[in-house]
């Protein structure tokens, strides 16, 4: 049984012109059996565009949000391990 879902799916195309653009994007899903509800992620990852003459290209979305959202984090299990250490230094020297 899956708890976790990702999925991947593009949108209705958008014209700019003679030009079509899609969005795509990712959900994210985690369902726990016999709980209702679960806890659902949207989140942009590209757009296709489709310019009347030449090949479709793909353009990533940056999320840079969510880039310094995991350096927050980092930095503070990184400050978190520190302080831990000097701690536990600092309680030897008085022992």
């Amino acid at each position: 049984m899956k708890i976790l879902y990702v999925e991947t799916q593009t949108g209705e195309a958008v014209y700019a012109g003679e030009t079509s653009l899609r969005p795509v994007s990712q959900s994210i899903r985690l369902q726990i059996p016999g709980f209702p509800g679960g806890l659902i992620w949207n989140r942009p990852v590209a757009v296709r565009v489709q310019p009347p003459t030449g090949p479709e290209q793909t353009l990533p979305v940056r999320d840079i949000t969510r880039l310094m959202q995991l350096l927050v984090v980092g930095l503070g299990l990184v400050g978190g391990l520190f302080t831990l250490l000097a701690w536990r230094i600092a309680k030897r020297k008085v022992q």
